[in-house]
């Protein structure tokens, strides 16, 4: 039975993929003088241990060690959200594969192989268009250097790539339509029509377009066109049966959960900047404006602290088959980080619904977490100076933004 590190090598070799050149080891492999802060918290500690620990004054503290400087001939590192809230295809299904293929040893089940399905083609050309559009100038095989983040496209790369997209994704449910019932559990297990989905929803949002996200990623979710409203977005009671995927129904909650706040956001803008009108209409709107907010933010927790409860789940899987199966290297490292890193940023948009609803107490204590996180992880041995610099910029920002909200 092949191992963790034989299934990514087959993934690879099925992708047409030369075998990646990393920048980072295993944990277990890194010499002794390895530049890690000492009072970096223990890698072996779980996030869900980590949350567990209380607020920041009961976490031991963290020096994280200081990013390298960015330099001219480097690709932009992009915004937070499209470089560390998501992941190439390609790395995707790699490590979901390699997951789903132990899980199998380990129960006696049938391992399912999305590339033995009718709709594989198809998919391949996908992460083709993905690589092609996307590629980096000098990229890498770690995340997330191998691929630039669409924030960076120009104008004309993105109206060209969520163009092409929705290209791919009618081709790709069109073909899972007429699938067979191998495929289709494939798919099940694999959903890459999900990320697609959410992908064209991050676009359109980046945009400026937030009905047409909302639109893009209850197609994930609902057969029909369901109504594109960020407060009346459905929870994952309505939808988890859908697809069996915890890192998946991770990335739609928190992208729902971030449609959410930004609208409520919209409602706390307009009560800033209401045109001057008599007092008794001002009052109306305010109130208004006001009931609007808070359902929204109402709705942004739920979404949010979903997607928080998942990617635990997610690490906590991680760790478990790493314990059963001796699943160790770079590879799991990497995917760990990947999660950490989605956890951090759900955490940090957790805080500002916290904030927008009035509770004041539980908003801090997501801030001071996401601060102490981003310190963590700014230290692991995986992190790329490029996702370090993200994360010194997380941090900062936060703690510049939490001194003036807590004033």
């Amino acid at each position: 039975a092949m191992g963790w590190r034989e299934r990514a090598a087959a993934h690879r070799a099925s992708l047409g993929l030369h075998i990646p050149r990393r920048e980072c080891a295993a944990r277990d492999d890194l010499p002794r003088d390895t530049n890690v802060a000492p009072c970096q918290v223990p890698a072996s500690k779980t996030t869900a241990e980590l949350s567990q620990a209380g607020p920041l004054g009961t976490h031991s503290v963290v020096t994280p060690r200081a990013p390298p400087p960015f330099k001219g001939d480097q690709d932009p590192d992009g915004e937070w959200w499209g470089s560390a809230m998501r992941v190439d295809l390609a790395r995707y299904l790699r490590t979901r594969n390699a997951m789903l293929s132990i899980e199998a040893q380990l129960q006696g089940a049938k391992d399912r192989r999305l590339e033995h399905t009718a709709v594989w083609g198809v998919v391949q050309e996908a992460l083709v268009f993905e690589r092609t559009v996307l590629r980096r100038r000098h990229p890498v095989a770690n995340w997330p250097d191998a691929l630039r983040s669409v924030e960076t496209l120009s104008v004309e790369e993105m109206n060209n790539f969520r163009e092409s997209l929705e290209f791919w994704l009618v081709s790709l449910e069109a073909a899972a339509f007429s699938s067979d019932e191998d495929t289709r559990a494939a798919l099940h297990a694999l959903p890459v029509s999900v990320l697609l989905r959410q992908l064209l929803g991050d676009i359109r949002a980046y945009q400026g377009d937030n009905v047409g996200a909302c639109e893009a990623l209850l197609r994930a979710v609902t057969t029909g066109p369901g109504l594109a409203d960020p407060k009346r977005l459905p929870l994952m009671i309505g939808w988890a049966g859908l697809f069996d995927c915890g890192y998946c129904k991770a990335q739609q909650s928190v992208r729902f959960g971030r449609l959410a706040l930004l609208s409520a956001k919209g409602s706390a803008s307009a009560i800033e900047h209401m045109e001057a009108t008599t007092p008794q209409l001002m009052k109306l709107r305010s109130a208004t404006y006001k009931e609007a907010q808070l359902e929204a933010a109402a709705k942004a927790r739920r979404h949010l602290l979903e997607a928080r409860g998942l990617y635990e789940g997610e690490i906590a899987k991680v760790d478990r088959l790493c314990e059963s199966s001796s699943c160790t290297g770079p590879e799991v490292d990497e995917w760990r980080l990947v999660l950490s890193c989605a956890r951090l940023g759900t955490a940090d948009l957790l805080g500002e619904a916290f904030l927008l609803e009035g509770r004041q107490a539980e908003a801090k204590s997501s801030f001071d977490e996401v601060i102490h996180e981003s310190a963590r992880l700014q230290n692991d041995p995986c992190s790329t100076p490029h996702l370090q610099r993200l994360l010194a910029r997380k941090r900062e920002t936060r703690q510049a933004k939490s001194v003036q909200q807590m004033v």
